[in-house]
């Protein structure tokens, strides 16, 4: 099992990455779709206001291949929740309450880890 998390927040990513660490979960980050399928994962985390690039392409290359995504934003942004619910993201969950969730999802993501497809390779073409 392991998690790729699309987070360019330094602050949050590094707390993410403690508590998977906390977990035994290897996670790693990425900023581009090629990045986010360099190596297999069975859980895709991404921010909703990443600055860096858009996630929008990146959460498609992320359904295409079949990695479950959660993503998290701010609690009174639901036009953009709604946006990456319609876009396939599994789950949606406030930034406020993401901390909270973290040891479910790392749970969740590794009781259904023979059932979740990991994958490697290029991205799907545009």
């Amino acid at each position: 099992m392991s998690i790729v998390a699309i987070i360019d927040d330094l602050f949050f990513l590094v707390q993410v990455q403690d508590m998977a660490k906390r977990a035994g979960v290897p996670l790693r980050s990425a900023n581009t779709v090629e990045g986010a399928l360099s190596q297999p994962a069975t859980l895709a985390i991404v921010d909703l206001n990443a600055r860096q690039s858009p996630v929008q392409p990146i959460i498609a290359a992320l359904q295409t291949v079949g990695i479950p995504t959660v993503a998290f934003v701010a609690h009174v942004q639901a036009d953009l929740k709604q946006q990456a619910l319609d876009a396939g993201v599994d789950r949606v969950i406030a930034r406020s309450a993401f901390a909270r969730v973290m040891p479910e999802l790392i749970a969740q993501a590794r009781h259904n880890k023979d059932g979740c497809e990991t994958v490697t390779g290029s991205p799907p073409a545009s």
